[in-house]
């Protein structure tokens, strides 16, 4: 089955990317002359990734822009972790040293937002990197989000990195995200949040870790429609959720644990999926 995106306004869209491309652009002419000026990077560069996608004007979202997220995040962190102390870190392929000169704000969701473009992106180096971060660290420089329910984000961090490190014990993070979802009750504010991406997620951590394939599929179907289904009742202006990061992550990792992916979607581009998978799929 496919799932096809949700609409969007173009028109709308067109503007905010321009406007975030000039903003980028005074990011980028800082840099020359202070190189932590790259941390305010990341969030210009995952937007103008979300935007190609929305408006389309190429077959395939804007993956030169995901790239130097990966990139941009990296840095980010290795300087918000080491304040006033000399880091080195990859920029367009290239490599820098900074100071911090003020402080630096992280947080574990940007955390995982990276973690899973370097997944879908099968960047084996960046996630290497970012395993290599100390999360506690992370966990204590931020301010627990209000419109999350309570804990999640520090369980999936740990979840995602355990997953690519042999001898971690994952399933006890997987049992504190279910029952941190579990208890958000249907008069919360974060409910829909919850019901329509979050638990969604968990199910397909699931059946992966379960090497459950039929069971996988299924709760692929469930978790693209839901998708689909929060994001169209969001806002027609919001580009964060016409590409899944979360979902394509969890579906390359599937298809390199051996599974066969029986459904597409604009939500999972096949820049991720790969055009063996995706063949595959279709036979």
């Amino acid at each position: 089955m496919h799932i096809a995106r949700h609409k969007t306004d173009q028109r709308v869209m067109k503007m905010a990317r321009d406007s975030y491309r000039s903003a980028l652009d005074d990011t980028l002419a800082r840099f020359k002359r202070d190189r932590s000026a790259l941390c305010h990077a990341s969030d210009e560069l995952i937007a103008l990734f979300n935007y190609s996608a929305a408006i389309g004007d190429e077959p395939e979202p804007d993956l030169g822009a995901l790239d130097l997220f990966i990139e941009a995040s990296i840095a980010s962190y290795k300087i918000a972790l080491n304040p006033g102390q000399e880091v080195t870190f990859t920029f367009r392929k290239r490599p820098y040293r900074a100071v911090a000169k003020r402080k630096v704000s992280v947080t574990t969701q940007g955390w995982i937002n990276a973690f899973q473009a370097a997944i879908a992106r099968r960047d084996r180096d960046a996630i290497s990197q970012l395993a290599a971060l100390n999360l506690d660290e992370v966990q204590q420089l931020e301010k627990r989000n209000p419109l999350k329910p309570l804990g999640v984000d520090h369980y999936y961090a740990r979840l995602l990195k355990g997953l690519f490190k042999k001898g971690s014990a994952c399933r006890p993070y997987l049992a504190k995200m279910t029952e941190a979802c579990e208890r958000v009750p249907e008069a919360s504010p974060i409910h829909r949040f919850t019901r329509d991406l979050a638990r969604p997620e968990v199910n397909l951590l699931t059946s992966l870790m379960n090497k459950d394939e039929a069971g996988f599929n299924s709760a692929l179907e469930e978790a693209l429609k839901s998708h689909r289904r929060y994001f169209t009742r969001v806002a027609l202006r919001d580009p964060y959720g016409t590409v899944s990061l979360p979902l394509s992550a969890l579906v390359v990792m599937a298809q390199d644990a051996g599974m066969t992916i029986e459904h597409t979607s604009d939500y999972v581009p096949s820049c991720f999926v790969g055009a063996v998978a995706l063949a595959r799929v279709v036979s």
